[in-house]
C-alpha cells in the first residue's frame, strides 16, 4: 500500500514527489529494521518446538 503511495508521488509529483516517495520509503526501511532488530533482541520469546 504505501509502496503504491510512493509510486504515485515519484510519477506525479515531480522533483519534490520523487524526493518525498524515497524519504518516505527510506524511513519506512529504518523503522522496520529497528523494530525488527532492537524489538526482537528486547522482547525474549521462546521458540516453537521443533516436529
Amino acid at each position: 500500500m504505501l509502496g503504491g503511495a510512493a509510486a504515485v508521488m515519484a510519477a506525479f509529483g515531480g522533483r519534490r514527489g520523487r524526493r518525498s516517495a524515497l524519504l518516505g520509503l527510506a524511513a519506512l526501511a529504518v523503522a522496520q529494521l529497528v523494530s525488527n532488530g532492537v524489538g526482537q533482541q528486547l522482547v525474549d520469546r521462546p521458540r516453537p518446538p521443533e516436529e
